[in-house]
């Protein structure tokens, strides 16, 4: 908020109450699509891969919806 007051914007605490939590939220939940993702590769018998491998793998496959590009083609 001193950064904006100096530049002579306003601001509520709103822009420091909510912004950090949609930040943690969505991080949260990415996550926890990876970890699905992965566990997914793991069952259906990609071995022989090493863990960044399959990582690759999991972020290929959700990586464009997670970034909201997931209705582009």
């Amino acid at each position: 908020m001193g950064l904006l007051a100096l530049l002579g914007l306003p601001s509520s605490l709103i822009i420091l109450e909510v912004v950090p939590f949609l930040i943690l939220a969505v991080g949260a939940d990415n996550i926890f699509i990876f970890v699905q993702e992965y566990q997914g590769y793991g069952m259906y018998g990609i071995r022989g891969y090493g863990i960044w491998d399959i990582w690759e793998y999991g972020i290929w496959d959700v990586g464009y919806g997670d970034m909201g590009y997931g209705d582009m083609g």
